[in-house]
């Protein structure tokens, strides 16, 4: 099942990538028919348009059918219009109705997009092999796969279990008004004679039937009836006459009777199928005696309801139902390219302006419903074991359980999935029996093997493109094709290496913080002997405020290392590596594309991911101790210390007073940390200023055409946005501590607490999180960054008219780190810290945690957890458990031991980094 889910996904992304080509490069039978006047914007929509609907009434049958037996008042206050909807077709014998005007309008709608989305007949897909282009563009496989998969199958898989949120909504109101008003022009009363003939002789009565009409009424449907045998009959013979002048869309040069033997048979084939499900579901719970005489038929509905294998012949029976019914489309849909039509020839010389409604093709949706559907229902609804009873009956079973098991349309149960957590939908058992509401974890063996087969599907293209990402950065350095080998004189060697030692560097800060996090409240006596270099680390900062310390000086490493990354990655305009296609040189390099995603996924997430579970192995080396030193050593030379200052005012505003695990500061600890903050202030200052210039001058690499006034606003909106992401993490870890009522008091925080905290939809926000962040640094890198190829500095000018070593150091784009640091996130994560409901109340972090979750969803960046797997397989990590429990164990039997042990350690000095 996994495997089928994985294949046919990638077979239907396929399938909507050569649909989607066909109808922009304005070739669909739609296009020609408008003369190519139909732009092919406007023939996407209206073709997603059609599918979505096309869904809509597949799934609304089944949600209606199924709550007949519903008491409505059990839902009338949560489903106000799914209660008015089933009220209006269980009225009398409206469901009867509803279900032969949706299943005209069904048709048609295929038949519509059969025409928006099938390709013209000479059409070759530029780089499709002949083979492939004429299977899936040619016959049309492309348009069924997508069409069955989207909007049928998946629509009806959701409404099986959510049938009162999957039509409550007020399209699905006009859809059924739509169908009844399609029953009522009797475009369809030809079934009712074959009906009430079949009633006649089976003995039963029909619904429609059983009340005395008055007069009136039998007339208007006499009248019906007859002008829609009229309709049928003349529908059938344009048909036919349409493929005998060969003015229809089918494949090649194909003789007319076999064409007429295909049309028949794919009517025959769809009319068996329809009538076999009626059949199969009429019979279900009869007595095996009614089948005392009709052995075949027992064996038959035996083998179908045995098992699973009613779901798997449902399934099966759509994919034929409705591929067979685009053959038709095909068939009966008229050529207007044709050249007789060209000429202005017209069926049975009927006037040009009857032609032009025949060449929409919808002659063939009449005939197609009621021969091909109806008929066939009403037959098998009348004779159930009769029917059964055909030998053709068991070729047409195997043949559908065979289509389900070859696994084809299995991309269903995924979108099924999807559609019901994007629309948030809820089993009706939530609302009728109070069960409890299902979130994103998966709830059974089906969702958990969807869900598998998502995670295997992103991991694999997620790992080609980050292969794809790291080649072209290379290749981009060994080809002299970076800034730094250009404007520098940089070695291609040496960049190469220095990027990916900073990369490297940067996994380790990542990882490091949340293993210095989570290993603060273990008792470091439990893996001192075990990870001696782990608890060095673990000892500097978890000393008094020196955790504090750490993350401040952390946080500027982070942001230092992702500029220079930017600095040594940034590529020349124009980069192409490989041949590309120009665009993609564009999207890859030009945009630092490549970049941020080898950041992101090999940099970061991964050690983020182990360093969950395995913080004692992936901090116990020296270069984590040396990065811990360092990320204390910078923050005590106060550059970041205009931090406090904000902390400081925030503690004052909110009458809260700075919590300190250290003893009151000595006067002249005040005095430096004081001036360290002023110094802070005045660095901050400045450096905002060198960029602000920057900007004025049109010294920075920022986008072309973009005004000084847009490059600052710019700017100043990606710090925003980049601070709103780093507080909203700390509001919400902040807001789990905060009291019920508090959090009640403010609506929008508490739905997005609530989103957030459902299901996985946490994981999913870091993750998507830690994607924009970095995103947004690498962007304020690029467009800070000094063009050193600007006229004034080529002619020697500096800013502000400081010294050209000044300058120097200005082009090295490195000035942006502090106010990048401070304004971008230490700053934001103070005041969510002190205002946590204040930051979870802003409207735009709804939208925000969509995002991310969204980001997380596409699985660009599911590669990393192959990348975690790797990594602690190769370096041989064990979770902290192994580690933990070995030490207790060995205490619980031998405790003596390691009390001298303990005692005899107790002297030993740890060196102090401060």
């Amino acid at each position: 099942e996994i495997f089928k889910c994985a294949y046919s996904t990638l077979l239907f992304i396929f399938c909507v990538g050569v649909v989607s080509a066909s109808i922009f490069q304005g070739q669909t039978n739609v296009s020609e028919y408008f003369d190519h006047h139909l732009t092919p914007l406007i023939g996407c929509i209206v073709m997603w348009f059609l599918i979505v609907w096309l869904a809509m009434i597949e799934g609304g049958q089944i949600s209606l059918v199924g709550l007949r037996n519903v008491d409505g008042s059990s839902y009338i206050e949560s489903h106000p219009i799914a209660f008015r909807i089933s009220s209006l077709i269980n009225k009398r014998d409206n469901l009867e109705k509803f279900i032969i005007g949706r299943q005209f309008l069904s048709a048609v709608l295929v038949f519509v997009i059969n025409s928006c989305g099938t390709a013209v007949l000479d059409y070759q897909m530029p780089g499709l092999p002949s083979l492939v282009n004429y299977i899936f563009v040619t016959i049309g496989i492309a348009m069924i796969l997508f069409t069955i998969t989207f909007g049928q199958l998946a629509a009806q898989i959701v409404a099986t279990d959510c049938m009162l949120d999957f039509i409550n909504n007020k399209f699905m109101l006009l859809t059924a008004y739509l169908s009844l008003l399609l029953e009522f022009t009797g475009v369809m009363h030809a079934v009712y004679p074959v009906q009430l003939i079949f009633a006649l002789i089976s003995g039963k009565k029909v619904a429609a039937f059983q009340s005395p009409l008055p007069l009136f009424r039998r007339l208007f449907m006499l009248f019906r009836i007859i002008l829609s045998l009229i309709i049928v009959g003349a529908s059938f013979a344009i048909t036919l006459e349409a493929i005998h002048e060969k003015w229809t869309n089918l494949w090649g040069d194909i003789n007319v009777i076999v064409v007429v033997v295909i049309y028949v048979s794919c009517l025959l084939f769809i009319g068996l199928l329809e009538g076999l499900q009626i059949a199969l579901y009429s019979v279900a719970k009869m007595p095996e005696d009614h089948f005392a005489t009709h052995h075949r038929a027992y064996k038959y509905c035996s083998f179908v309801l045995n098992g699973n294998r009613l779901q798997s012949f449902l399934i099966g029976r759509q994919i034929c139902v409705t591929a067979a019914l685009f053959v038709i489309a095909r068939i009966t849909s008229f050529n207007k390219e044709n050249q007789d039509i060209i000429n202005g020839e017209t069926l049975f010389g009927l006037p040009p302006s009857v032609q032009e409604i025949f060449n929409l093709g919808f002659m063939g949706a009449v005939a197609s419903t009621l021969l091909g559907s109806l008929v066939w229902r009403v037959v098998a609804s009348s004779f159930p074991i009769s029917f059964l009873s055909n030998p053709i009956i068991y070729a047409a079973i195997s043949l559908c359980l065979a289509v389900e098991t070859a696994g084809v349309c299995s991309a269903a149960w995924v979108l099924a999935r999807w559609y019901k957590l994007l629309l948030r939908f809820q089993p009706d058992d939530v609302y009728l029996t109070n069960e409890p509401r299902e979130t994103s974890i998966p709830s059974n063996d089906r969702d958990r093997q969807t869900d598998l087969s998502v995670m295997v599907i992103k991991s694999i293209y997620s790992v080609i493109l980050l292969v794809f990402s790291a080649g072209t950065v290379v290749e981009a350095f060994f080809t002299n094709q970076t800034r730094v080998s250009v404007e520098y004189g940089i070695l291609p060697v040496t960049s190469c290496v220095v990027f990916w030692v900073l990369i490297i560097w940067l996994a380790l800060v990542e990882g490091g913080q949340g293993c210095m996090v989570g290993l603060t409240p273990i008792e470091k006596s439990l893996y001192k002997h075990t990870h001696t270099v782990s608890s060095h680390c673990t000892s500097l900062v978890c000393e008094g405020d020196s955790m504090e310390r750490f993350l401040v000086g952390r946080q500027f490493i982070v942001v230092s290392i992702i500029f220079v990354l930017n600095f040594f990655g940034t590529t020349v305009d124009g980069a192409n590596v490989w041949g590309l296609p120009e665009i993609v040189g564009e999207i890859f390099l030009s945009t630092g594309l490549a970049m941020m995603m080898l950041t992101i996924i090999v940099g970061q997430l991964p050690s983020q991911i182990n360093a969950a579970n395995y913080m004692l192995d992936f901090i116990n080396n020296w270069f984590m101790l040396l990065t811990t030193i360092l990320s204390l050593v910078i923050e005590c030379t106060g550059l970041l210390h205009s931090s406090y200052l904000v902390q400081s005012f925030f503690a004052s505003v909110c009458g809260k007073q700075t919590i300190s695990s250290e003893p009151t500061k000595s006067k002249c600890s005040k005095i430096m940390f004081w001036t360290r903050a002023i110094l802070s202030l005045f660095v901050l200052v400045g450096s905002l200023g060198i960029v602000v210039v920057s900007y004025l001058n049109g010294w920075t690499n920022m986008w072309r055409n973009i005004p000084e006034w847009g490059a600052i606003l710019i700017f100043f909106s990606l710090i925003i946005f980049m601070g709103t992401l780093e507080g909203l993490q700390v509001a919400l870890f902040a807001a789990v501590d905060l009291p019920e009522e508090d959090l009640n008091g403010c609506t929008i925080a508490k739905n997005n607490c609530s989103l957030v905290f459902e299901g996985t939809n946490l994981q999913s926000l870091l993750v998507g999180r830690q994607a924009c962040v970095t995103a947004c640094i690498f962007i304020i890198a690029r467009i800070t960054s000094i063009n050193t190829d600007h006229e004034d500095l080529v002619e020697g000018q500096t800013i502000l008219g400081l010294p050209y070593w000044f300058q120097w150091f200005v082009n090295l784009g490195l000035i942006p780190v502090l106010s990048t640091t401070i304004l971008g996130s230490l700053l934001w994560r103070l005041i969510a810290s002190s205002y946590p409901l204040a930051v979870l109340s802003n409207p735009f972090i709804y939208i925000i945690i969509r995002v991310c979750i969204f980001i997380d969803m596409t699985g660009v960046l599911s590669s990393a957890w192959v990348l975690a797997f790797f990594q602690r397989v190769i370096l041989f990590f064990k979770t902290d458990e192994h580690y933990l429990v070995k030490v207790q164990n060995e205490t619980e039997e031998d405790p003596m031991h390691f009390a001298e042990e303990a005692n005899g350690n107790e002297n030993q000095v740890v060196p102090e980094f401060a």
